[in-house]
């Protein structure tokens, strides 16, 4: 069972501000995401493995010099 978090956890755990996250969600970028329950009131969830793979595939290593 995946742990889910809510937009405003990984908002704490990114730094990054609730309206951006859900300016991504609404342009179809950003962290994957799931929609729980229907319609505009659906719950969004965030899948804690997801976000590490998500922040993992941007990650950059300064020594290694691949980034440029």
């Amino acid at each position: 069972m995946q742990t889910l978090i809510t937009e405003k956890k990984l908002a704490e755990l990114t730094g990054f501000a609730l309206q951006t996250l859900r300016n991504a969600r609404h342009m179809r970028r950003g962290f994957p995401y799931y929609k729980v329950g229907n319609g505009k009131r659906a719950a969004i969830r965030y899948a804690l493995e997801d976000v590490q793979g998500y922040l993992d595939q941007r990650r950059i290593d300064p020594e290694s010099g691949a980034d440029r």
